[in-house]
């Protein structure tokens, strides 16, 4: 008996999950995304003079999302997910996100502007609702959220300590 109540209890759980989407980390290579996810769907290499060196752009879709990912020589430092039908995402999917990229570390939620988290390697997750073109939540490493915040005005308790 007890060993029926752990089969329904684990499949319980699992039903309970949240769906992660197509999810390439912080830090990783192409490669990792295409062997777990396919082929992007489009890939670019813009250029220009504000643009870093070695920039590569691949789209993937899996299961309903869309994620964009941003490599700089040849390391993911930016992810954009939404949902393809671009509704909102669920706190629950948010959530599911932020914890399949903690890098060893946890995310932590900025306590005036609850759109913003950072963790303690200076990574910086955003997730600010737009009604124009459906949610996204990005992710942005040390390496891309230096130009950002130098165009965006965040309040500094958005960002880790020194």
């Amino acid at each position: 008996m007890a060993k029926r109540s752990l089969s329904f209890l684990a499949l319980g759980l699992i039903l309970t999950l949240p769906a992660i989407p197509c999810h390439a980390k912080l830090g990783e290579s192409l490669a990792p995304c295409v062997a777990e996810y396919g082929k992007p769907t489009s890939e670019i290499d813009p250029s220009g003079p504000r643009l870093p060196a070695d920039l590569h752009i691949a789209n993937f879709k899996k299961e309903g999302y869309d994620t964009i990912v941003t490599f700089i020589k040849g390391i993911s430092t930016g992810e954009n997910f939404s949902k393809e039908d671009r509704s909102v995402l669920s706190a629950k999917e948010v959530t599911a996100i932020l914890q399949a990229d903690t890098a060893g570390g946890r995310w932590t939620q900025d306590a005036t502007q609850k759109e913003f988290w950072h963790r303690l390697d200076g990574a910086l997750a955003t997730y600010p609702p737009n009604p124009k073109s459906g949610d996204s939540l990005g992710l942005m490493s040390q390496v891309l959220d230096k130009p950002f915040k130098e165009n965006h005005p965040i309040p500094p308790s958005a960002h880790p300590p020194p």
